[in-house]
C-alpha cells in the first residue's frame, strides 16, 4: 500500500474521513435541530477544505478529472449548505439541499474509489494500464446508490410535507367547526 503524501495531503485526508464520517450520520439523524445543523456545518467545512485542498495537489502535473470533480464537490456541498442555511418560506429549498448534500457525498465517496484502486496495491492491476470494467462497475454501484438515496429523501420528504399540510387542513376544519 502506497500512503506516501504531502503535508497538504495528510490534512486533505483527514479532512475527507471527517466528512466521511459525518455523511452517514446526517443522513440519519433528525433534520433541522442545532446538532444537524452544527454537523452539517462541520460537514461542509471538510468537504470544503478536502476539494479546496485536492486543487493542490498535481501527482500527473496536470488538472486532471479529480479536480473537475473537486469543482463540483464545492458547487453541490455550497449550494446545498446555502439552501439549508438561507432559505425563504415553502419547502422547495429542501429538494435542493437533498440533492446538493448527496451529490457532495457522492463526489467524495467516488474520489475514495479511485484513491483505493490507485494506493491498495493489491488492486492497483484494475486500473493499470486502463481503467478496466471493476474500476467503472464500482463507481456505476456508488452512483447508483447516491441516486437511490436522493429518490428516498426527496420521496420522503414530500410525504413529510403532505402529512403536516393534511394535519394543518384537519385542524383547520376542527377549528372551523367548533366555531
Amino acid at each position: 500500500m502506497n500512503l506516501s503524501m504531502s503535508v497538504i495531503g495528510v490534512f486533505h485526508t483527514l479532512a475527507c474521513v471527517i466528512a466521511l464520517a459525518l455523511g452517514p450520520y446526517m443522513m440519519v439523524a433528525r433534520k433541522g435541530t442545532p446538532r444537524h445543523r452544527q454537523l452539517g456545518d462541520w460537514y461542509v467545512g471538510a468537504i470544503m477544505f478536502a476539494s479546496v485542498s485536492s486543487l493542490t495537489i498535481y501527482t500527473r502535473h496536470a488538472f486532471t478529472a479529480a479536480h473537475w470533480f473537486a469543482v463540483m464537490a464545492i458547487v453541490t456541498a455550497g449550494a446545498g449548505f446555502a439552501l439549508g442555511r438561507w432559505h425563504g418560506k415553502g419547502a422547495a429549498w429542501k429538494y435542493g439541499h437533498i440533492a446538493g448534500m448527496i451529490l457532495s457525498y457522492y463526489v467524495l465517496v467516488g474520489g475514495g474509489v479511485n484513491e483505493t484502486f490507485l494506493r491498495v496495491t493489491a488492486l492497483r492491476h484494475f486500473i493499470v494500464p486502463r481503467v478496466g470494467p471493476v474500476v467503472g462497475m464500482t463507481h456505476m454501484t456508488v452512483m447508483l446508490a447516491a441516486l437511490l438515496l436522493i429518490v428516498i429523501f426527496m420521496a420522503a420528504t414530500a410525504i413529510s410535507g403532505w402529512r403536516i399540510r393534511r394535519r394543518q387542513r384537519t385542524r383547520l376544519q376542527a377549528a372551523g367547526s367548533a366555531a
